[in-house]
């Protein structure tokens, strides 16, 4: 089969990567429909584990902003001092 050939029914595209003098056999080429087993489904894992996972993460997210907002609020320290002060060096 030569690349400008038209596809036939049972013909396969051709693999630029082997000589053109290769046969293709079924095996190399397989399709969903040609009798293969399609492979095994996983059930879907159950949300509950994932919505416990946001609701942790809001949780801790809220306690920071709290944590934060205390900590803005804190009134500092104040102590006068002055740049020609030698005490301070």
């Amino acid at each position: 089969m030569t690349y400008d050939e038209p596809l036939t029914s049972g013909s396969s595209y051709p693999d630029p990567h082997r000589p053109s003098s290769t046969s293709y056999s079924a095996g190399y080429y397989s399709m969903a429909g040609d009798g293969a087993v399609a492979p095994s489904r996983r059930p879907r894992p159950s949300p509950v584990p994932l919505i416990i996972s946001y609701v942790l993460d809001w949780l801790v997210l809220i306690a920071m902003v709290v944590v934060a907002t205390l900590l803005g609020n804190i009134t500092p320290n104040k102590r006068p001092f002055f740049l020609t002060n030698p005490n301070i060096s």
